[in-house]
């Protein structure tokens, strides 16, 4: 498996896969073999293109919104996002951008890329990390789908304790309100006394109290 963008330059060529290749009758009858981002993979090109292992020199650019950097044929599909889901778009929604590829886009492309990857992230059966990942740094209309959705995972304490120390307010109240359901522990609860708000921290003393007496 390489990462998006790959191509093959063979014969002054450049060989990459788009969804008109992939999605193709003869892209479905070769390429059934590859699974999710393996679609990207140097194999997958040889084998939609009918290459040897010999055959052409291998490329790729994981920074593909840099589109200055890629050779010619490349660089109109990613002048941008609008080109680039045009191009790739039938992959992207289909989840072969696997959420790995997303956290990447997320972490280093521009806020016109971020965008579309945070809200393909939450349509692709995100982990409990990454939907607090998305709560802690997404901008506010996926911070709420996303905590909406993790809450349906049954964060554990100590996911709720990572979102109270990193996410903005109003979201560490919301994990100081889940974490009192969860049944914490004596040691957790004299820790909400100590750093949670107030009515918070009355809670946890009522809790503690009825344990003690």
């Amino acid at each position: 498996m390489c990462g998006f963008i790959s191509w093959i330059t063979h014969n002054g060529k450049v060989l990459f896969l788009t969804d008109k290749e992939v999605f193709s009758a003869k892209g479905k009858r070769l390429l059934a073999e590859y699974h999710g981002n393996d679609i990207f993979s140097y194999s997958a090109i040889r084998k939609y293109f009918s290459l040897t292992l010999s055959q052409g020199n291998e490329c790729g650019q994981d920074d593909f919104w840099n589109a200055e950097t890629l050779p010619e044929p490349l660089k109109t599909f990613f002048a941008t996002p609008e080109s680039f889901l045009a191009t790739w778009g039938k992959m992207f929604e289909s989840g072969v951008f696997e959420n790995q590829d997303l956290h990447y886009i997320i972490c280093r492309a521009p806020k016109a890329y971020k965008e579309k990857a945070w809200l393909q992230f939450l349509a692709q059966n995100p982990s409990i990390y990454d939907l607090l990942l998305i709560v802690v740094y997404a901008p506010e209309p996926y911070k709420k789908k996303a905590w909406l959705k993790a809450l349906t995972k049954n964060p554990s304490i100590y996911n709720l304790r990572w979102v109270i120390y990193t996410a903005p307010e109003p979201y560490k109240e919301k994990a100081w309100r889940q974490l009192l359901k969860l049944h914490p522990s004596d040691d957790e609860l004299r820790r909400v006394v100590a750093y949670a708000p107030e009515l918070y921290k009355k809670r946890a003393r009522a809790i503690l109290k009825k344990r003690t007496s």
